[in-house]
């Protein structure tokens, strides 16, 4: 997915649990509660906070969710499934 961000955003899918709903900030990564269902969202970068690599998403619930409409999800370890849903085009 780094590879293909050279080009713009990338569509993601991703489990949503129940710990999802009470996100505020920081790195997200399934703690508790069961599967709610998919949500989409848009990889927009990815970088590394204290030695934990994280993709940043545009996240579809709006700017009073999350950091101002933005989620930081665990990077390379398929948290959520993040990393199974990407959907990559070549044009």
């Amino acid at each position: 997915m780094e590879k293909a961000l050279v080009n713009g955003p990338i569509t993601v899918l991703f489990n949503v649990y129940e710990d999802f709903m009470f996100y505020t900030g920081g790195i997200y990564q399934h703690s508790y509660g069961q599967f709610l269902e998919f949500h989409r969202g848009e990889v927009v970068g990815y970088d590394e906070e204290e030695g934990v690599e994280y993709w940043k998403i545009k996240f579809s619930f709006g700017a009073g969710f999350g950091e101002n409409g933005f989620v930081r999800i665990a990077k390379g370890q398929d948290e959520c499934q993040i990393e199974n849903y990407a959907l990559v085009y070549e044009i």
